[in-house]
């Protein structure tokens, strides 16, 4: 009897529990690491040292908003997704996104984030909201948003230049999501405990990508491990070897988990006098105007 005999053709229709939901995303998470590290090995001795020390650094979680969505977030207490400030009728935390992240991943009900840019996504907002590491137990993420897999999807799979997928979202029009999208970005989907190990084995390959150009790879690979971790993924975006993973958290992100904000200096007086702000003061401040604070 074969395997597909055993399953059936047809999809199980069955509504999962949340206990059941993180199961099933607590295995997916491992088979994706594993199948990652399967086909990466051998490591190097310099490599096997740079993923144990990666898999003990805090990660930068960094989630963007819009300065006049800023002050909702504040009165909210919380980063709000679109649904859920819509369910509540508040004003909504983040910014209007594609279409096609709600299709391949329910986005409209998640708050998205950066994971391992030290800076997030400068597209998603001028505000910079750092997360603090325990957040992690909530979240599950992707290599990408929903729309660059689906630009890269189409690319390899139907030759569609991907320029097309990014000017049809632009236009607002709808990006077709079949089953084969949904199952494929499924087999990508890695929790929080294992982003540290995900971002790892990201930067061993890119490391692998550039050493061919690097005059003096020694120097480079004594540099990333000994680097403070205040600076390191600094450090690995200015050697080129800089990765990322798209996090997703369901519903909203509380305040309780923001470790700082970060506004341009001159917005920072205004930002300080909204009432809402008072909470917050000790952990908000202002950056230069063209980029966040080196950390």
């Amino acid at each position: 009897m074969t395997r597909r005999s055993v399953l059936g053709l047809a999809p199980v229709k069955q509504r999962l529990t949340r206990e059941q939901i993180n199961e099933c995303m607590d295995i997916m998470s491992d088979t994706m690491m594993m199948e990652y590290e399967l086909f990466m090995r051998p490591f190097s001795p310099f490599e096997t040292k740079l993923i144990a020390r990666m898999q003990k650094l805090d990660l930068p979680i960094v989630a963007r908003t819009r300065l006049d969505l800023l002050r909702s977030t504040l009165r909210n207490q919380a980063l709000l997704s679109l649904r859920e400030a819509q369910r509540r009728n508040l004003s909504p935390s983040v910014a209007a996104m594609p279409g096609v992240e709600d299709k391949l991943f329910g986005g409209f009900d998640c708050v998205p984030a950066s994971v391992g840019t030290p800076d997030g996504n400068p597209a998603c907002g001028d505000v910079i909201i750092r997360l603090k590491q325990p957040v992690k137990a909530m979240g599950w993420a992707t290599p990408w948003n929903g729309l660059d897999f689906m630009a890269g999807t189409r690319q390899m799979v139907k030759k569609q230049n991907p320029a097309d997928i990014y000017a049809q979202a632009g236009k607002g029009q709808e990006i077709k999501v079949g089953f084969d999208d949904l199952n494929h970005l499924s087999q990508y989907v890695i929790i929080g405990k294992d982003w540290n190990r995900a971002l790892a084995c990201q930067t061993v390959l890119n490391l692998r990508k550039i050493s061919a150009s690097t005059p003096s790879p020694e120097t480079l690979e004594k540099a990333l491990l000994e680097a403070a971790p205040n600076v390191f993924w600094q450090k690995l975006v200015a050697e080129r070897a800089g990765c990322s993973l798209e996090a997703k958290f369901p519903v909203s992100v509380s305040a309780d988990y923001f470790e700082s904000i970060e506004v341009n200096e001159k917005d920072l007086p205004i930002v300080l006098a909204w009432p809402e702000s008072a909470p917050y003061k000790s952990i908000i401040r202002g950056i230069p105007a063209a980029g966040a604070e080196k950390r």
